[in-house]
């Protein structure tokens, strides 16, 4: 329920005086320029306002269409209280935060589905567009909002991580195949890597590509 006005206690209010707080109602506000003022302040506020209109050139605010204090009720220069939202840039920092998160989370979960595809030969490739939703989201946790940039980084961390997936598989496969005396001892990954890919059939690389996909997806979304 909204705070009574201060005239009129039986009225709810609908605003509070953007110098001094008091909540009123609508025949206790008024309208100057987009702010609401009590009846004590309002006299005030007419005469103060044009003086305030805006900064000379040498102090005028960097991005004058952000105000971190758009909407709050302080006593201070109301010409100041721009309601716009912050510009969509991303800060360093925190796109390397994401990205180290995404790559963190992307590694540890790439190895851990090949493990389960390695040992229950069983179709867990539907896993990777988990796996891809995860470095998506993790991508964009630090900064919110998603956006080209991100969903990039995220596209690179996703392509690294099965990447290192299928390497690990290979390596898997190839260890088996020389404990078994199918394969000789001392022979290259990359000579096996090739053949141990061909292998898969075309809905292991369908989840593949879905990955991908909806880490694009999950990380620019704003």
């Amino acid at each position: 329920m909204s705070n009574p006005c201060y005239y009129h206690p039986q009225t709810a209010s609908v605003g509070m005086c953007v110098q001094c707080g008091t909540p009123g109602c609508t025949e206790c506000l008024e309208t100057i320029g987009v702010k609401l003022a009590c009846r004590g302040c309002v006299d005030s506020l007419k005469r103060n306002l044009p003086a305030q209109a805006a900064p000379p050139p040498s102090v005028r605010p960097l991005n004058p269409e952000f105000n971190p204090n758009a909407g709050l009720n302080y006593a201070s220069n109301p010409a100041d209280y721009v309601n716009a939202a912050p510009p969509n840039t991303y800060q360093l920092k925190q796109m390397l935060m994401g990205i180290g998160l995404a790559s963190v989370v992307g590694l540890i979960g790439a190895i851990g589905i090949e493990k389960l595809l390695f040992y229950s030969h069983f179709g867990l490739a539907l896993l990777y567009l988990i796996l891809g939703a995860a470095i998506g989201g993790c991508a964009r946790a630090f900064t919110g909002r998603g956006g080209a940039a991100i969903a990039i980084a995220a596209l690179v961390v996703t392509a690294a991580c099965l990447g290192v997936s299928h390497l690990t598989y290979a390596q898997d496969i190839m260890t088996q195949a020389q404990a078994s005396g199918d394969l000789a001892p001392g022979a290259p990954l990359l000579s096996i890597f090739p053949v141990v890919m061909g292998q898969l059939k075309f809905i292991h690389w369908a989840f593949v590509a879905g990955s991908l996909f909806v880490s694009v997806r999950t990380a620019g979304l704003k």
